[in-house]
């Protein structure tokens, strides 16, 4: 399995924990963000950035902070962290510079 691939399936699971309001579990969101720090690295000199990505990354800050308004303060705040930090390495990832 390459790395983009478990990083979607990765995200899959975060996000079903986030709906099935099981909140965020820490290995996971560990290997969520190695993942992505590895993508960084593998398309740091591409031109191009597979769709998949593009479509999990347009898609993951409104689809986290819907769900953080599910839960109570404190959880709600560690979801946008958590959505806030990963949508910066997104951000990094498809810089063109």
């Amino acid at each position: 399995m390459s790395q983009i691939e478990e990083f979607c399936d990765v995200l899959d699971e975060i996000m079903l924990d986030l709906r099935f309001l099981r909140g965020l579990d820490e290995k996971k969101v560990s290997l969520f963000r190695e993942l992505l720090k590895k993508i960084i690295v593998e398309l740091k000199d591409k031109e191009c950035v597979p769709k998949i990505l593009c479509s999990l990354f347009i898609d993951f800050w409104p689809s986290a902070v819907a769900s953080a308004d599910q839960y109570n303060e404190s959880m709600k705040k560690e979801i946008l962290k958590f959505a806030d930090e990963m949508e910066d390495l997104m951000r990094i990832c498809v810089d063109p510079s």
